[in-house]
């Protein structure tokens, strides 16, 4: 077998090894990632080269969890050739205890003074903080708040915040100013979960998320997920008076800055792409680096008036819908890059609405060609302005449109 060559020996080791690198498996042994860990420990007895090469893949990626990072660091302190190997680093948090929080800085001060890997490791960190009091704890902890004191981050990162908003209005702002000291910060996601509360509880909760989205650092890619209960209050975002959807404006300015994005859950509001009323003190959004974009939304917009009819059917509301989609046509004339777009309206998500109704929107730009397509039971046919605002995007970028609507 040591007369075959490298690369063949490596991929059918790797067949038995099965790296998974598209979830966490919590039960697994910290390194030992294959499906068969007894296979694997006799493929590296039968060789030296075997040996090498399945360390190399089993160290290749780590999943952590907050208590296994005291394990990581021993068994790469005793076996310091094996961390040459590493690619990619996992680590999921809950850090009930501050004491964990402290381990994970530790464990990347440790691999930072390694400077054969500190600028090749791909780093995902996702932070859940489970109650208020842990959030207190987490944001008041000098681990998070000595952020000119802790090293710089080399790593390629992703890193995923998700929080509860029960109890006193989070402030997360405090944990994104940390993220600062990760130099490439190349993709964010923000997960908010809305709990059952009052209309003032959920006001105060979207202050704060407007105030998180206005600080979040720059980054290539980012995901924004409210996680709402699907209940009356959510849904009234704007109170009497209100003329602008603030919740939408803030997610309309970050992605401005933005190369991709993921919006899951958020309310179907125009001002998503487009803001009500244009001032010369709010210039026209311009989204020069965007160029794919996925929103799933509420089919209701924040003033609370619904963009599909409760027939039991869901007929769309034209009116609504055209609006919605006119935003939308005016946006795509000013996003130069956009290669995809997709907008899906969470219908089989209503009560009592059976699962073949369905609405779903695409963009999508190919060579020299341009298709709008809407998929759509029940069928909706957008109104001819929308369409003439479709070839105008199109021309400005050389293409050629096509609309299809089925």
């Amino acid at each position: 077998m040591d007369r075959l060559p490298l690369e063949l020996v490596e991929h059918i080791i790797h067949k038995v090894v099965d790296i998974n690198t598209e979830r966490m498996p919590y039960n697994d042994d910290i390194i030992q990632i294959a499906k068969n860990k007894y296979e694997v420990a006799r493929l590296a007895r039968v060789s030296r080269l075997f040996q090498v090469i399945v360390e190399r893949l089993t160290f290749s990626i780590l999943y952590l969890t907050e208590d296994r990072i005291p394990k990581a660091i021993s068994i790469l302190d005793r076996f310091p050739h094996r961390i040459r190997s590493l690619r990619a680093l996992y680590v999921i948090m809950n850090p009930k205890q501050i004491d964990q929080t402290i381990l994970l800085f530790d464990f990347l001060s440790w691999l930072q003074l390694r400077p054969f890997i500190a600028r090749k490791i791909y780093l995902d960190i996702w932070v859940t903080v489970p109650s208020a009091a842990d959030y207190k704890d987490l944001l008041t902890h000098k681990t998070w708040l000595r952020s000119s004191r802790t090293p710089l981050f080399l790593f390629d990162v992703h890193l995923c915040l998700r929080h509860l908003t029960f109890g006193p209005p989070p402030n997360i702002g405090a944990i994104l100013r940390t993220t600062s000291n990760f130099t490439c910060l190349n993709r964010l996601e923000l997960g908010v979960v809305d709990v059952r509360c009052s209309r003032r509880r959920i006001r105060e909760i979207q202050y704060k998320i407007i105030e998180t989205l206005n600080n979040v650092p720059p980054v290539k890619s980012f995901t924004f997920n409210s996680f709402a209960s699907r209940h009356e209050n959510h849904f009234m975002t704007l109170m009497p008076g209100d003329s602008e959807d603030r919740v939408a404006s803030a997610l309309r300015r970050l992605s401005q800055k933005l190369e991709s994005l993921e919006f899951r859950d958020v309310l179907g509001s125009p001002q998503l792409f487009w803001p009500k009323q244009p001032t010369p003190e709010l210039p026209t959004p311009y989204w020069p680096d965007l160029s794919y974009v996925v929103i799933d939304y509420e089919p209701q917009m924040p003033s609370g008036e619904r963009l599909f009819q409760i027939d039991g059917q869901r007929h769309p509301i034209q009116t609504r819908l055209d609006e919605f989609y006119r935003a939308v046509a005016f946006a795509i004339t000013r996003m130069p890059k956009l290669w995809a777009m997709h907008l899906t309206a969470q219908l089989t998500r209503e009560i009592g609405t059976p699962s073949y109704y369905y609405h779903l929107f695409t963009f999508v730009a190919r060579r020299k060609v341009a298709i709008a397509t809407w998929y759509a039971l029940p069928r909706y046919v957008p109104c001819e302005e929308i369409i003439q605002i479709f070839k105008q995007a199109a021309h400005h970028r050389d293409l050629e449109l096509v609309v299809k609507i089925y």
